[in-house]
């Protein structure tokens, strides 16, 4: 989404929906113009005023074979293979997360690096236009925005310890979200792709 002043946003549908993450984003006029803005974030860095333009898009992104513990994130023009101990030694932090999975309602506590964290171990350094699907070893798939934590408030962690006991596989945690859809358990792939910002 662009605007006069804001160059531009990305939002993932799942964060949108209510069923999900339910942190809508509302279409609105201001002095006469269309804008975007977004309640319950943090801040107003996601706000978008002067609206011209809506882009929509989908991630093709597959599973792949990768090493035990390890996460492979690609942008198309470049991939890095961020191994278990690599990702280990990235800043860890914790967070105490609650959903519903199945109609029942799940706490627990995740510990690992950001997901801006690894994406800077893999050399990319994401915009407000960046969007990440992460894909499982099953295939399972779902897309979060780094501006989801950096100018939203809501953190994303790639969790390599549940309740204090290790993962085999990383897994995407997006805290905030009411259900855990976008939880994505046994993380292979991070696929990377960045809109232009104008």
């Amino acid at each position: 989404m662009y605007g006069a002043w804001q160059p531009g946003v990305t939002f993932a549908l799942g964060e949108l929906d209510p069923n999900f993450g339910n942190n809508p984003a509302v279409l609105t006029t201001v002095a006469g113009h269309l804008a975007l803005v977004v309640p319950a974030d943090t801040t107003i860095l996601r706000d978008v005023w002067d609206v011209r333009r809506i882009d929509v898009s989908v991630s093709a992104a597959q599973p792949v074979t990768a090493a035990p513990g390890s996460l492979v994130v690609d942008n198309g023009s470049r991939t890095a293979t961020l191994s278990a101990q690599q990702l280990a030694s990235l800043p860890q932090q914790s967070q105490q997360v609650a959903f519903s999975a199945g109609g029942a309602p799940e706490t627990h506590t995740e510990a690992g690096p950001t997901l801006r964290d690894v994406l800077s171990a893999a050399g990319l350094w994401p915009l407000s236009t960046t969007s990440v699907t992460a894909v499982g070893s099953d295939g399972y798939a779902a897309a979060v925005t780094p501006a989801e934590a950096t100018l939203g408030g809501r953190p994303l962690l790639i969790s390599l310890r549940e309740d204090g006991q290790p993962l085999a596989q990383p897994r995407l945690i997006t805290k905030g979200d009411i259900k855990g859809g976008r939880y994505v358990s046994n993380t292979v792939v991070l696929d990377v792709a960045t809109k232009p910002l104008f």
